[in-house]
């Protein structure tokens, strides 16, 4: 019974794995690393207006954008339908204070009668749209999320079933009529509302994605809180101590600004959250010699498995 035990133990974790795999279906990856670049095998960027990098969930500076209401900051994106039909699966970090309606993400014409929107509606998370019955949906989370700390959401169009996340914890679900959700005329527009240019976001948002497939349970949990590693205020403000040098990287960094202590360990993420790297940490150089170019998250950990501090980096071409 024993060897059967350790088997099982052994299979969970690879099955769990098995079930992750952020790159399929991925349609914007939008890292908000100072520019509205998407890093997606869509690549269709977007233009920002106002914007300005900040400090992003992993402490980095310019890892984020601030968006000011008052000045009308705003992402804008093409009107690529980017493969969508009837169904998508909206991800993003964000964090304000302001209480007023805002959009978040969205691509929404009422004249066609498509179109979604990820909004904040009476301080709480909003999935919007229409698909074409001529009908407008709309429901709600049950968190509040305009306490000025960051928050991670999922909205989920599965043709009639319409789902959403807020901070890896399943919120409410509503059944609508079967429709087409596409829509070609609409911008993906980050950060304000399209079609009446107002409602405009006022504060900080980083890793926005889209999917034209539903998120499981198990993606949804390691982009909220595997990669995150449940990130709050006070977490946030220890990991910015934490520094890696030199960045951008060519061949290895080292990790300055954190406590000696014994027993550290290393983990480094690719932009679509996978651990690429971990390896025990000595205050040794960390070779990335054989990473392709592009942005990483490097995580210093302690035995129990507890967060040292995290950093963001660029490799560059050797």
């Amino acid at each position: 019974m024993k060897k059967y035990f350790i088997l099982f133990a052994i299979l969970i974790p690879v099955f769990l794995k098995a079930q992750i795999n952020l790159t399929s279906g991925l349609i914007a990856y939008f890292q908000m690393n100072g520019n509205g670049n998407d890093t997606s095998i869509v690549n269709i960027d977007g233009t920002v207006v106002g914007a300005v990098p900040t400090i992003g969930i992993n402490g980095g500076p310019s890892t984020a954008l601030h968006f000011n209401a008052a000045n009308q900051n705003k992402l804008t994106a093409g009107t690529s339908n980017r493969g969508l039909t009837n169904t998508v699966s909206i991800s993003c970090w964000f964090k304000t204070s302001n209480t007023s309606l805002q959009h978040l993400v969205e691509k929404y014409d009422w004249n066609t009668d498509k179109g979604f929107v990820l909004d904040i509606y009476n301080q709480k998370i909003c999935l919007a749209g229409r698909n074409g019955t001529t009908n407008y949906y709309e429901f709600y989370g049950t968190t509040i999320v305009t306490d000025g700390l960051w928050h991670h959401v999922v909205g989920i169009m599965d043709d009639n079933v319409w789902t959403i996340y807020v901070d890896c914890a399943f919120q409410s679900t509503k059944t609508t009529t079967s429709g087409n959700i596409a829509n070609g005329s609409a911008p993906l527009a980050i950060g304000y509302y399209y079609v009446g240019s107002n409602l405009y976001f006022d504060g900080d948002m980083d890793e926005v994605r889209l999917y034209d497939r539903v998120l499981n349970t198990a993606e949804i949990n390691y982009l909220c809180d595997v990669v995150s590693n449940s990130v709050s205020e006070t977490s946030i403000s220890n990991l910015n101590e934490m520094v890696v040098f030199p960045n951008p990287v060519s061949n290895q960094f080292t990790i300055g600004n954190v406590k000696p202590a014994s027993n550290l360990f290393v983990k480094v993420y690719d932009s679509f959250g996978r651990i690429i790297l971990q390896v025990p940490y000595n205050s040794s150089e960390v070779s990335v010699e054989k990473f392709s170019t592009g942005f990483y998250i490097v995580e210093l950990s302690d035995s129990k498995g507890l967060l040292v501090g995290r950093a963001k980096f660029l490799k560059n071409k050797d």
